[in-house]
């Protein structure tokens, strides 16, 4: 049988502090994440753009500038290699449904 998770503080083996990880964890979330957006910014560098990603990430040197607050599209300056770089931001929609006649019924 499978032992079940636990969440608990330790020392992250990664950053050295104190942090709260499952029990199963090598590192923390924070060492974790940013180990993935340093590999992802290598890969958009080799791809010269990224598409549909989480955080805007330079396409020229791949720094990292989180979610930002745009709200447009826009042409930005890397704060890391001041080079230029274009901005798309993409919303998805999703739909939730009922049945009228079920919802009738609640009523």
């Amino acid at each position: 049988m499978m032992e079940k998770p636990i969440y608990e503080k330790r020392i992250c083996p990664e950053c050295k502090k104190e942090r709260s990880m499952w029990n199963d964890d090598k590192e923390c979330f924070e060492c974790r994440d940013k180990k993935r957006i340093a590999k992802l910014g290598k890969e958009v560098v080799e791809e010269g753009e990224s598409y549909n990603e989480d955080e805007i990430i330079c396409p020229w040197c791949g720094a990292d500038y989180g979610t930002d607050d745009m709200q447009e599209s826009t042409d930005c300056n890397c704060y890391e290699c001041d080079k230029k770089f274009h901005v798309d931001i993409e919303y998805s929609a999703s739909y939730s449904t009922s049945k009228l006649q079920a919802m009738q019924e609640i009523k």
